[in-house]
């Protein structure tokens, strides 16, 4: 009987919790949407004045309402998603940071493609700052790429340190 190698249980449990994690994003998103579109259909809900409220919009355009065709959004999410999955595969996540924000990106991305595939358009419904109308999908890509950024610049940052040396050895060091 052959043996299975610790690495490979290892990228399967990873497997496992990003793709729970994500099941919960999704299911959020999609239960958020549906609350939207029976709740909104008539009224916005202010809950910061005009400020920050609940109002439906759709959008069949890309974030920020950028006109691009259906099938396109479908394909640039399909890549998205693609990306994402030979990450889980090759890289494998490995911190309980990066399995959630992981988490968070293809979840929310995989609640976007249902939108455009099913019904051709996203469900949007949290107005604020008179930035454009997004979804809770949005707000978890968000949240998943800021954290990957910020991991990325203080990870090149520590890279590039110069250490701090006492004042004698930096004297000597300029001669």
């Amino acid at each position: 009987m052959k043996e299975t190698s610790p690495s490979y249980l290892k990228s399967l449990v990873l497997f496992f919790y990003v793709s729970g994690f994500s099941l919960i994003v999704f299911s959020l998103d999609r239960l958020t949407k549906l609350w939207a579109e029976i709740t909104l259909t008539d009224r916005d809900i202010p809950l910061i004045g005009n400020f920050f409220r609940f109002r439906l919009s759709f959008n069949e355009n890309l974030a920020l309402s950028i006109p691009f065709p259906i099938w396109g959004q479908i394909l640039l999410s399909l890549l998205l998603l693609g990306g994402l999955t030979y990450y889980f595969v090759i890289v494998s996540p490995v911190r309980r940071w990066d399995i959630l924000a992981s988490s968070l990106i293809y979840g929310g991305a995989l609640g976007n493609l249902v939108d455009r595939a099913v019904f051709r358009r996203v469900t949007d419904f949290i107005d604020c700052f008179g930035f454009p109308i997004f979804n809770l999908a949005d707000t978890f890509i968000f949240l998943g790429v800021a954290y990957f950024l910020v991991k990325e610049f203080l990870s090149s940052r520590k890279k590039n340190a110069v250490p701090v040396i006492g004042k004698k050895k930096r004297e000597r060091a300029k001669n």
